[in-house]
């Protein structure tokens, strides 16, 4: 099931603590691949999900939830722009490749015999993805109907990521470890330090960034996975202990928040102004991706529930309960109940 937060959109300043009310956005016939669930900056959300065993794409708001069916389709990586443009990873009968509907119309982006993934959109409606260019990955980018490739090295570049500024960030990097890059005005920077060993590299970890040009991605360091940031000039380290500190966000305001290990479970902590803040408390995980809650800058926000109990009441139906955090750690229980 997918849960929305709804709350009026406006990007001026930072979210502070409106009145907030859980919605059900999704269909309860519906399967829902939740690794391909996006919300834009803007407060538009899209996922990919099974209806009567086809694939199919769903947007919100679109005067209530859009269905977009495509026959034959099978959808990965979906993420969506503030226009409601769609773009995501599709099999075409060969490999992979990457999709883009917007407008009503639906535009192949690639056609080749290598795989194309990880596509990620703006809301210029610029895309980059991870492409091969026949001898390692590479990161491509279409932009009013044309690809430009944009490294071209002996090492694998993937997962990359685009802003509103045109900026592109990504991992780069083999048998030398992985490293954070900046693509800037056709000028390439490496923002993650040499002296830093950068997770495994059979795992890709977590990077984002925002409309400023601030960056934040996990790093291994010493034992445990740390947070480094980014602030548009120079790199440091967040946080410094001995336990798992893992999938950082980061908003247009400079707020970073991820799921950190405080010696019992896994809870979310937040970097504002200089100053690490721990937000919830509780003797349970807190968790990130796959049940990454996701918060835009209107204070919009979605996250996949995992139910806390199920039980059966007498007349033989079900009923599940489950959590969600607002921005002020707010809890809301959401129950269902379904016919015995």
């Amino acid at each position: 099931m997918i849960l929305g937060l709804a709350g009026a959109c406006g990007e001026s300043e930072a979210p502070q603590d409106p009145s907030h009310k859980v919605i059900q956005l999704s269909r309860t016939d519906v399967y829902e691949y939740f690794h391909s669930l996006s919300l834009s900056t803007g407060g538009r959300m899209a996922w990919a999900g099974d209806l009567d065993e086809q694939s199919d794409l769903f947007l919100f708001p679109n005067s209530g939830l859009l269905e977009i069916r495509i026959p034959d389709m099978d959808y990965a990586s979906v993420m969506t722009n503030d226009a409601g443009w769609i773009v995501w990873q599709g099999f075409d009968g060969n490999d992979a490749e990457i999709f883009l509907y917007s407008n009503g119309k639906l535009v192949q982006i690639t056609q080749n015999d290598t795989e194309d993934a990880f596509p990620w959109i703006n809301n210029a409606g610029q895309i980059v993805w991870t492409g091969s260019d026949g001898e390692d990955l590479e990161i491509f980018l279409y932009e009013n109907g044309t690809v430009t490739q944009i490294t071209n090295n002996t090492e694998n570049d993937v997962r990359p990521q685009i802003n509103d500024t045109g900026q592109i960030l990504w991992w780069g990097g083999q048998n030398s470890g992985l490293f954070v890059f900046l693509y800037d005005k056709g000028v390439v920077i490496q923002l993650s330090p040499d002296s830093v060993e950068y997770y495994d590299r059979k795992k890709i970890p977590s990077v984002q960034l925002n409309i400023k040009g601030q960056a934040v991605w996990t790093a291994r360091t010493k034992g445990d996975t740390e947070i480094f940031w980014f602030n548009g000039m120079e790199t440091s380290q967040i946080t410094a202990n001995t336990h798992d500190d893992i999938h950082p966000a980061i908003n247009a305001f400079g707020q970073i928040v991820w799921q950190g290990f405080d010696g019992n479970d896994f809870e979310i902590f937040t970097f504002q102004k200089g100053s690490v803040q721990q937000i919830t408390d509780n003797d349970t995980d807190d968790v990130s991706p796959p049940s990454m809650p996701t918060v835009s800058l209107c204070g919009r926000a979605i996250a996949r529930m995992a139910p806390e109990f199920i039980s059966t009441h007498p007349d033989g139906s079900q009923e599940s309960a489950q959590t969600a955090w607002t921005h002020s750690t707010r809890r809301s229980v959401i129950t269902n109940r379904s016919p015995g």
